[in-house]
């Protein structure tokens, strides 16, 4: 993740002209050095929301002033988010799931509900069924789309199998019903195709490359299957042969900051393949290695049945939780951020640190206009899906 170290700058004040602090001798947002030609610190100093302050007799503090410079000190300041910040909510991650309706999903059938008693059912209906019951879910805190994979209209042997073409459903607000619209309906027996994995996942690159820049995203491949259709090869080493690049695409999606999961559905862990499309391996230890790729997880969710295909899907959506916020303006120098009644401060490593880091979101960084929570900031975020953003004000005549 890019994080931006606070380094020295100009602040835009509440009110009165500009004036320059250095902030790396400042500790974070919390005190700086003035320049010489800056009247002494003779009024209130406030350490933010929630803070301590030592004030003069006769002076007053008020939430967000953190310098008065020059001796105000006679009320708050006139700039109202110094005063009370801006509440918002945290920003939604965009997730593309990318689901196979490969052959194999409806003509493999499985125990869907872990009940020896109940007919089996196909691999989609229960995908289908896990689906319906777990994205109304994710919608409550992601933005959704998905990407449905082949189009194909025969099965293997058929050279046809590995046509690409996918189904759409652009990441939105609600988009739980988009999303099963664009699916078949689960009892759908008419599925075809192989398993062109790599052509799904590009485009579901490049519907994340269209969102608006600044939320976390996202790729849950679900698939039965290791991915084969490698293009440039024709039947039968297209079918028997995994597309070995499906690994190296997924590395560099999560290197361009998407992370991609992966569920399995009723794979198993031996060598299988050369008849009905199957590549030639072990399709566990494949989508693993993919999974493991796509930097989230270190191999991929088992979803034998839906029940463990819905604890899957909920697993994924309760960790990959928002962590990020929109500063509504991003022209004051540094900011204070309260979170479940706790103030934090601007850290350098958000590996290391608690607190938020800036996240660039246009080329060269121009913007710092998206904040990422760090540890415990990121926790407390993660739990209330709500912040108070304070920027940090200087006041001067």
């Amino acid at each position: 993740m890019r994080g931006w170290a606070l380094g020295t700058m100009g602040l835009a004040l509440a009110c009165g002209p500009a004036v320059s602090v250095d902030t790396a001798s400042a500790g974070g947002a919390s005190g700086g050095t003035f320049s010489d030609t800056l009247p002494p610190l003779t009024s209130t100093t406030q350490s933010g929301p929630g803070g301590t302050a030592a004030a003069d007799d006769d002076s007053t503090t008020f939430p967000g002033q953190i310098f008065d410079v020059g001796g105000l000190g006679t009320g708050p300041p006139t700039d109202e988010p110094c005063n009370r910040g801006w509440q918002v909510d945290a920003l939604h991650p965009v997730v593309v799931m990318v689901v196979d309706g490969s052959s194999t999903m409806v003509t493999a059938m499985v125990d869907h509900d872990a009940d020896p008693l109940t007919e089996p059912t196909s691999r989609w209906f229960a995908v289908r069924s896990a689906l319906e019951q777990s994205l109304w879910d994710w919608d409550a805190t992601h933005d959704v789309g998905a990407v449905r994979f082949p189009a194909a209209a025969s099965a293997p042997p058929d050279r046809g199998a590995c046509d690409p073409d996918v189904d759409l459903a652009v990441p939105q607000e609600l988009g739980a019903s988009v999303v099963l619209e664009t699916l078949p309906e689960a009892d759908d027996s008419m599925l075809a195709g192989a398993t062109p994995l790599r052509g799904a996942l590009e485009s579901a690159w490049g519907l994340l490359r269209i969102v608006e820049p600044g939320p976390s995203r996202l790729v849950v491949v679900v698939t039965d299957g290791a991915p084969n259709c490698t293009p440039g090869l024709m039947p039968p080493a297209s079918f028997d042969e995994v597309d070995a690049q499906v690994e190296v695409l997924v590395a560099d999606m999560a290197a361009d900051e998407i992370g991609v999961a992966v569920i399995s559905v009723d794979v198993p862990d031996a060598l299988r393949g050369g008849v009905d499309g199957e590549p030639v391996a072990n399709p566990t230890a494949v989508l693993d290695g993919i999974a493991a790729a796509g930097g989230l997880y270190g191999a991929a969710f088992d979803g034998a049945d839906t029940e463990a295909l819905i604890l899957g899907l909920t697993l994924i959506r309760s960790t990959t939780l928002s962590r990020r916020l929109r500063i509504p303006d991003p022209s004051y120098g540094w900011y204070e951020i309260e979170v479940d009644g706790v103030v934090w401060q601007q850290v350098s490593d958000c590996t290391q640190e608690d607190g938020f880091v800036f996240v660039a979101t246009e080329a060269m960084g121009e913007r710092r206009d998206v904040v990422e929570m760090c540890g415990a900031a990121a926790g407390a975020l993660e739990r209330t899906g709500t912040a108070t953003i304070y920027p940090v004000c200087v006041i001067a005549e």
